[in-house]
């Protein structure tokens, strides 16, 4: 799977998120994780990518239902007719 098109885990709580990326980084060598990005607040949601031994992308998400609303309301319609 490219970046793009990524696999996903969704978690409970930012406190999971943040969980696996320390259990996956602790642990990167032996699975033989390649890139890891830190979590972050984007798009209404808490979560962090990583590549996998095989180069297949994941995504693992929380999703903060309040900012989620937030964001897409700020975007609109953006739709041109």
């Amino acid at each position: 799977q490219a970046f793009l098109n990524h696999w996903g885990v969704f978690v409970g709580s930012q406190t999971a998120v943040d969980l696996a990326y320390e259990a996956i980084t602790k642990n990167k060598d032996r699975y033989g994780i390649g890139v890891i990005h830190k979590p972050k607040v984007n798009h209404g949601a808490y979560s962090f990518y990583f590549a996998d031994a095989d180069s297949n992308w994941w995504e693992v998400e929380h999703r903060i239902p309040k900012k989620q609303y937030e964001s897409l309301r700020a975007i609109g319609d953006q739709v041109k007719v």
